[in-house]
């Protein structure tokens, strides 16, 4: 049970053209306990040049706003605001282009996703630290949720695409994965070249002095690191899949200005590479991750059986790595047991579809759980409200 304070607000209206005052008034509830705040209007109507509102009782005397130029205000019900909106949630923004709508529907729902390097062929590999690398770069850069082929000592692939797209789905039931990302390491080259750089000491000097000394470029030599990447991922359900590769990403070591001899390899050149070349795929086969102001899930409800299931759909978010597919399938489970009168249930999946990007179903959600008047549905219409607003821009 929430505690509430209660405060009283007087509001004052000076009329100094029409010679009038009207008084009125508002109660301000507030919760010491989580923040959240609700104002419960009476009916004031405020008309003139100057209105100003003053808090007096439990809340002290503090002005409290003001307002100008012929303002007609009339605040009637209640309005809500839930600190609960203040949670991050990551979410999947998708090109708002014919290929983004592409991309939303190849995906789906889907973002469990095994991870398969193919073995390369060049000698200047070594294979464990690539493949704890390229995990590294797709993992931060992604929305997929990743697994490691590796790390599965019970799965045995040969790491081709072929082999990859005719076991899709035996695959994908060992694993729980829902797609497959192939990756595939072409030649690795490395190489020096000379290029014009700014001298930079000369500049500095030129600049303290406050002299208008010419400062050329001074060929100076480096070393280029590429490592070209092709990505193929598979949809196991439909079966399709997308291609994206990066050929021209490369790192350069500069040695000091001026210096024409070829510096020796960084050992954070693959790292660079691998780096720069994961974040350009990515940004063809996945969404990006973005963050907003979400509720928590909604874990109480009328029916005890539906709340108990709501609470364990969020307990499945509540772990080292959220569970947001099961937290789905216990949500519409609530959902089915409520007979689709849960708004709860509703708004929880509206969530989920939020979270992978699916903003129209999410809106419907919302909507259908507005309609419902249950315990949350003022909530139900601030969300549908803000997602609106998201996926306007």
């Amino acid at each position: 049970m929430q505690k509430f304070r209660l405060g009283f607000l007087a509001a004052i209206l000076l009329c100094s053209q029409l010679h009038c005052a009207t008084l009125g008034a508002v109660f301000i509830v507030g919760s010491p306990v989580n923040g959240t705040k609700a104002s419960i209007g009476t009916g004031i109507g405020f008309a003139g040049d100057m209105a100003i509102a003053v808090k007096i009782g439990s809340l002290g005397g503090v002005v409290y706003g003001l307002t100008s130029a012929l303002t007609l205000l009339f605040i009637l019900g209640i309005s809500v605001i839930d600190s609960d909106l203040d949670r991050e949630m990551e979410y999947a923004a998708y090109p708002k282009s014919s290929q983004g709508r592409l991309l939303q529907k190849f995906i789906g729902t889907a973002r469990t996703t095994l991870l398969v390097l193919e073995p390369p062929s060049h000698s200047s590999y070594g294979n464990e630290k690539l493949e704890k690398q390229i995990y590294a770069s797709f993992d931060e850069f992604g929305y997929f949720r990743l697994i490691s082929s590796e790390k599965r000592v019970d799965l045995i692939l040969t790491g081709s695409w072929n082999e990859i797209r005719n076991r899709g789905k035996v695959i994908g039931k060992e694993t729980g994965s829902e797609l497959i990302l192939h990756v595939k390491v072409l030649p690795y080259s490395s190489g020096c070249g000379v290029e014009p750089i700014q001298d930079t000491l000369c500049e500095a000097g030129r600049l303290s002095a406050q002299q208008d000394k010419f400062c050329p470029k001074r060929p100076t030599a480096y070393r280029f690191s590429k490592i070209p990447i092709e990505a193929k991922l598979l949809n196991i359900e439909t079966g399709e899949s997308i291609i994206a590769a990066s050929r021209d990403a490369s790192f350069k070591n500069f040695t000091t200005i001026g210096n024409l001899n070829c510096p020796a390899e960084l050992p954070e050149a693959w790292k660079a590479v691998i780096n720069e070349s994961a974040e350009k795929i990515l940004s063809e086969i996945s969404p990006r991750m973005k963050e907003t102001s979400f509720p928590r899930p909604i874990t109480k409800d009328p029916n005890p059986e539906v709340e108990e299931i709501l609470k364990d759909g969020y307990e499945e978010l509540r772990g080292e790595i959220p569970n947001y597919r099961k937290a789905l399938l216990k949500w519409q489970e609530a959902d089915k047991i409520s007979g689709g009168k849960s708004d709860g249930a509703l708004i929880n999946i509206g969530l989920y579809y939020i979270h992978i990007g699916v903003f129209d179903t999410a809106i419907r959600l919302f909507l259908q759980a507005e309609k419902l008047e249950g315990p949350n549905h003022k909530l139900a219409r601030i969300l549908r409200k803000k997602i609106e607003e998201e996926n306007r821009n």
